[in-house]
């Protein structure tokens, strides 16, 4: 199991020593990371963001992905999480617009979910440009699909494995911190905050 911390990447054997090990340290920080088979893919947060690929075998370099391949220059990567079979990625983006009202300058944020393929050019497969504002997490779900929950919207939408909107939830207005998926045990994980809770959900 491997956690990102700062400009390091730590990581945690959970079946023999338990123990926490640092495996990388980045020329600058790194906000999210994404693991599939032998693969590991690390972002950066800031516009124009880069996405960084290792070996988890020996945790070397393979290659770095600048815009126009991670995202565009005036992009942010909020969240990216490969597929259940490691073939597409799933990738939260952000970007702003600024405008006036009345010779008042506005600032407004845009998001956009992508399905791209995982190949060493990650081409776009698909595009989402509708999303709510303030979306929180993006998790990967069984046969290929993803599922993003809108923190201010308080609504889950789920992506079919071709990217397109299959189907939106709204839920009843708990306060969503974090949550996770069990592909074995085909449930869902949901943790809250007041009240502080675990839910479990089957799918």
């Amino acid at each position: 199991m491997s956690g990102l911390g700062d400009y390091k990447l730590y990581s945690l054997d959970i079946i023999g020593s338990k123990s926490i090990e640092q495996v990388i340290k980045f020329s600058q920080t790194m906000w999210k990371c994404t693991c599939h088979s032998e693969r590991l893919l690390v972002s950066s947060g800031y516009e124009g963001a880069i996405i960084e690929e290792y070996n988890m075998n020996n945790f070397k370099l393979i290659q770095t992905y600048k815009t126009p391949i991670s995202c565009r220059e005036n992009q942010e990567i909020v969240s990216i999480q490969f597929n259940t079979d490691g073939t597409c990625l799933g990738v939260l983006l952000r970007y702003g617009r600024k405008d006036e009202y009345y010779g008042v300058p506005l600032e407004y944020d845009y998001y956009t979910f992508e399905l791209r393929n995982s190949s060493s050019q990650m081409n776009l497969l698909s595009c989402y440009t509708n999303l709510p504002n303030m979306n929180y997490d993006l998790l990967p779900f069984a046969d290929g699909q993803f599922m993003v929950y809108a923190f201010m919207d308080k609504k889950f939408l789920l992506f079919d494995c071709n990217g397109k909107l299959k189907e939106t939830i709204h839920c009843d207005g708990t306060n969503i911190v974090s949550m996770t998926m069990s592909i074995k045990k085909n449930s869902l994980m949901i943790l809250t905050r007041l009240p502080d809770e675990l839910h479990f959900y089957d799918i």
